[in-house]
């Protein structure tokens, strides 16, 4: 369980950066060219949000089946080993991954908004802020879901 919840973690943290970045830069030239204004922000806000949650639920949804294969496979010369220890595992990556891309679209999303508003440069600004919360914040909440569902 150790080999196969560490192996997540990687494309945990860097699934997260990638989408937090992705939504930064979108907000960031929305705000630049006037598209997003404090008439619009909520509205975008709230379409980010469904957008990173949908796709963390789709990547849950497939990581958590990879998982599901590693755990089954990689355990399947251990008579004593339950099935209900791989559905464990595999729902642990799945929540992982779609709260961290969730957290990341959210992040991703405000950070420049809240920057702009204080003066400082999104473009500078989100991208470092965005990656490295969201790969502490990402991979501390999936391992605690791990210690939850899986009993480590």
């Amino acid at each position: 369980n150790y080999i196969i919840l560490a192996a997540f973690l990687p494309i945990i943290a860097g699934m997260g950066g990638n989408i937090g970045t992705q939504s930064s830069t979108m907000i960031t030239r929305g705000l630049l060219s006037g598209r997003v204004n404090p008439n619009t922000t909520f509205k975008i806000i709230l379409k980010e949000i469904r957008v990173g949650l949908s796709l963390g639920v789709i990547y849950g949804l497939i990581l958590g089946g990879i998982a599901f294969l590693m755990a089954y496979v990689l355990n399947s010369n251990a008579y004593d080993y339950p099935l209900r220890q791989c559905i464990e595992l595999s729902i642990a990556v799945s929540l992982g991954i779609t709260f961290a891309m969730s957290l990341a679209t959210f992040m991703g999303t405000v950070a420049p908004i809240i920057l702009n508003k204080m003066k400082i440069d999104p473009a500078v600004a989100t991208g470092p802020f965005v990656t490295t919360s969201i790969d502490i914040i990402g991979d501390l909440v999936y391992l605690l879901i791990a210690v939850g569902l899986v009993h480590l």
